[in-house]
């Protein structure tokens, strides 16, 4: 779960940034796709439904 709480955290900066500073009408925009695609693209999607031995902690 850290991970994806850092790419929110990252995704939610994104958003955010352009607003703080002098940014052009590109930039705003370009920040707020990439940023709101990084917060909706790291919730959960689901349950695990596959498992992979002694490497299932390296792949969540």
């Amino acid at each position: 779960m850290r991970g994806d709480r850092c790419q929110v955290d990252v995704g939610a900066a994104l958003f955010v940034t352009p607003f703080l500073y002098a940014a052009t009408t590109s930039q705003l925009v370009g920040s707020m796709v990439v940023g709101g695609a990084l917060i909706l693209l790291s919730l959960p999607c689901g349950s695990v439904v596959e498992r992979y031995a002694s490497r299932d902690r390296y792949i969540r």
